[in-house]
């Protein structure tokens, strides 16, 4: 990285509000640092301490030992990828507006290290979930995670951050859903090419998602016949000579809590497709306009 480099990074940290202490950057280059721990004091990410390699064993109990209940912190934690994994402890009992500013400042810090750098974020509020086994899950989960949006990740933070983990409970009771049977089993005569497409959506009681519709046939017309104007679905479809697509279609007028609900399944939903070795693109739209024949040859991954 030059000077001119440096410069620019800089100033983008600058405008975010938050800037990196050399110290920290330093750390970062350092091949014999496994993890930094980085705290936020006038403005500026400053170094509180690093641990040195060693595996996960015993890494993840040195670093729940210096965390402190009142006071939410930055975990830097190299991966033998080469990349880095930012573990962002937001206690319940630390002030929200203490939460907030770490959950506001974290992209900074990406900017000043360089984004490419660092797989999705792992949060974590209890130092009960500060655990081997944890961390692993979450690594398990990057994949599902790089087929959200940019606005669900959002969104998922901001709920996930700045409430106490009991009122998120009790407000979106609906993030932990589990996957109907018959989707695996429809999807499983989706890879075989007995069907094209299959229409998921949440059921009557919103506790679980099922198959709302199996397509005979694609085509717009289809696609706009089996879903309402008003509520979200996901449409698995088989094109031609293009790949298997996944429509996350979630219209503007939709309930915000069934957006919610949807944007937290997606995940679900392409954990089952990889189970299925079903390989796919993902694309979002607001609404049935959006349908049109270009959908069948091309989409950008999401």
């Amino acid at each position: 990285v030059n000077t001119y480099q440096i410069g620019i990074i800089r100033l983008r940290m600058n405008q975010s509000g938050t800037t990196l202490h050399d110290e920290v950057r330093h750390a970062f280059n350092d091949g014999q640092v496994m993890a930094i721990h980085v705290n936020i004091a006038n403005g500026e990410f400053r170094l509180k301490g690093t641990f040195p390699h060693q595996g996960d064993e015993n890494l993840v109990p040195d670093i729940r030992s210096r965390l402190a209940d009142t006071d939410p912190a930055i975990i830097l934690i190299r991966r033998a990828s080469a990349l880095w994994l930012i573990m962002a402890w937001t206690p319940d009992t630390a002030s929200v507006d203490s939460r907030m500013l770490f959950a506001s400042s974290r992209a900074s810090i990406k900017v000043g290290l360089g984004a490419s750098s660092f797989l999705p974020d792992w949060h974590v509020s209890e130092l009960n979930d500060v655990n081997v086994e944890e961390l692993r899950n979450h690594l398990r989960n990057d994949l599902a995670s790089a087929v959200m949006t940019h606005d669900e990740k959002k969104i998922e933070a901001v709920c996930r951050e700045s409430q106490p983990s009991a009122v998120r409970m009790n407000a979106l009771p609906l993030m932990n859903l589990e996957n109907n049977s018959s989707i695996a089993a429809a999807l499983n005569s989706f890879r075989s090419g007995e069907i094209p497409g299959v229409v998921i959506a949440l059921d009557d009681k919103q506790e679980s998602f099922r198959v709302a519709s199996v397509l005979s046939a694609v085509s717009v017309e289809a696609l706009k016949q089996n879903v309402p104007d008003n509520e979200p679905r996901f449409i698995i479809i088989a094109r031609v000579n293009a790949g298997n697509l996944i429509v996350h279609y979630s219209p503007e007028t939709s309930n915000r809590v069934l957006k919610m609900a949807y944007s937290t399944f997606k995940r679900n939903l392409s954990e089952l497709l990889s189970a299925e070795n079903i390989v796919f693109q993902s694309i979002q739209v607001s609404a049935k306009s959006d349908f049109g024949d270009s959908l069948f040859s091309s989409a950008e991954k999401i």
